[in-house]
């Protein structure tokens, strides 16, 4: 007797409606894994592959590609699993959600993301600043502003230009990073943001000030504070150092940290005044398209510098270890960009008035990009 094939049951379209909704059409596996975070191309799949199954739980909205990956899942090789899809798309739609309660529009959520390290260039205080929308509506920053205590009351500076790195519009998920020079040392900071050109202020977080100011203590301004004996070396005469660099797991975070490891193999003790890494954007690539003039504009004289403390003296033949880990970390993705090459990520040392040591390559770009690639990987699970 020939089977009789059963008609397929449709979803309800109230049921579609809600999945298409509640999702704003976006990938939870793009949304998370690939932290593409804009509207895409896509169908409602049944996670449990029976089309009969039109209950609420049972459906997520997701991209032709990761459609088709999840319905051809190997039976060699871990493929997404059911309870994967919809804790992702369980921890997207609550995200949506919160950005509709704090008062963002369903079309148009706005969310920046600020991050900032102290660093220094000579006897200037400086904070390396690193924005990014993570939202999808396009936001313009006009000013960044700093403040600091002084004596019994708080100062607050806005700048408006900042080496003509502002103003500038952030699409959804550019990022973009400065260089923004203080009026007061790094350790006085109070608060360090950004204003947009709808009058709202972004700030770092209260964590983020607290290890801002205690890593500009670890680095004062050594002329003001060394003994006459201990005074900077004019130049690295007798001095031999070497640098080893490498990607490791961080032991308090779930994500890579870059260590740094400097041999001292001359005879005498080499303090370091100044550890850095530091990164040069090639300017030519960061020019907008005339077809998209509103896209992030060339910001001149681009650098990134990230500190390490090294405050103490390395003994003859002794070494010392640096690390760049937790939030510091995360902005080594701004290293990893396809605008900075290889050759122009650096370490530098200063050890003395007039020259220091540097390594360029030598795995460098190698360990810097897999410490952001960790990161992102972190930041995309929600782990950070």
């Amino acid at each position: 007797m020939a089977k009789t094939k059963q008609k397929r049951k449709t979803t309800p379209v109230s049921t579609e409606t809600e999945v298409l909704t509640r999702s704003r059409r976006r990938c939870c596996l793009c949304y998370y894994l690939e932290n593409k975070r804009e509207e895409v191309k896509g169908q409602i799949a049944h996670l449990d592959n029976n089309p009969s199954n039109s209950s609420i739980d049972n459906l997520a909205y997701l991209c032709l590609l990761h459609h088709d990956q999840y319905d051809s899942r190997s039976s060699v090789s871990k493929g997404i699993t059911i309870n994967e899809v919809k804790s992702y798309r369980d921890r997207m739609i609550s995200e949506l959600e919160t950005q509709d309660s704090n008062g963002a529009s369903n079309a148009n959520p706005q969310q920046l993301k600020i991050t900032a390290c102290s660093t220094r260039s000579g006897r200037t205080s400086l904070a390396q600043v690193r924005l990014e929308n993570i939202g999808i509506r396009p936001i313009r920053i006009i000013a960044w502003h700093h403040s600091w205590n002084e004596g019994s009351c708080v100062t607050y500076r806005l700048a408006e230009k900042v080496h003509d790195s502002l103003p500038v519009v952030l699409q959804e998920r550019d990022s973009h990073e400065f260089l923004g020079e203080l009026e007061c040392n790094g350790s006085e900071v109070t608060q360090i943001g950004v204003l947009d050109s709808d009058g709202n202020r972004w700030n770092i977080s209260a964590e983020q000030v607290a290890a801002f100011a205690r890593v500009a203590a670890q680095h004062p301004f050594p002329e003001h504070l060394l003994s006459d004996e201990d005074r900077i070396p004019e130049d690295t005469s007798g001095q031999d150092l070497t640098i080893a660099v490498r990607a490791e797991k961080s032991p308090r975070y779930p994500h890579e940290r870059l260590a740094v490891t400097i041999a001292n193999n001359s005879k005498i003790p080499v303090r370091i005044f100044r550890a850095e890494v530091k990164w040069e954007y090639d300017h030519h690539l960061q020019l907008s398209e005339e077809s998209n003039p509103i896209k992030v504009e060339i910001v001149e004289d681009s650098v990134g510098l990230l500190p390490m403390n090294t405050s103490e003296p390395i003994p003859s033949g002794g070494t010392r270890e640096c690390f760049v880990d937790g939030e510091f970390a995360g902005i080594l993705q701004s290293a990893a960009n396809p605008n900075v090459p290889a050759e122009m990520i650096k370490i530098t040392l200063a050890t003395s008035r007039t020259s220091g040591w540097e390594l360029t390559g030598e795995g460098l770009p190698e360990a810097v990009m897999s410490v952001a690639r960790s990161v992102a990987t972190a930041q995309a699970r929600g782990q950070i």
